[in-house]
């Protein structure tokens, strides 16, 4: 919140659903971090081990991950008052990034629309 009670807009972004929620894996981040910054916020997750590849496994492509948060982050500044992004699953590849849903809460001229999206949608 603001001084003048206003809601400030933040990004949570974590690792793995459930296993976000059990091990409390998440971080708050400011709408306004570049990607570079997301990038290092993202390997400061306690899984983000996982990320540079792990056990003989490919590193995942974070910079397509942080150009997802830095597009949402400023769609969320953005009118007409975007409520809620959840983007769930968000499947990291060794190239590229796809969501197979996506949840929107729409909070624009008073009204409370929400919008599922499914399908593939690779970046």
């Amino acid at each position: 919140m603001t001084a003048s009670g206003h809601p400030v807009p933040v990004l949570l972004v974590g690792f793995g659903g459930v296993l976000a929620e059990a091990i409390h894996d998440v971080r708050i981040l400011p709408p306004d971090l570049s990607c570079c910054q997301i990038e290092e916020e993202l390997y400061k997750l306690h899984c983000g081990a996982l990320l540079r590849g792990f056990r003989g496994s490919p590193a995942l492509d974070v910079g397509a991950v942080a150009r997802i948060i830095s597009a949402l982050s400023w769609l969320i500044r953005s009118p007409p008052g975007i409520e809620a992004i959840d983007i769930n699953p968000l499947v990291v590849l060794p190239a590229g990034a796809r969501r197979t849903c996506a949840r929107c809460v729409d909070c624009g001229r008073g009204e409370v629309k929400r919008h599922v999206i499914k399908g593939t949608v690779q970046i």
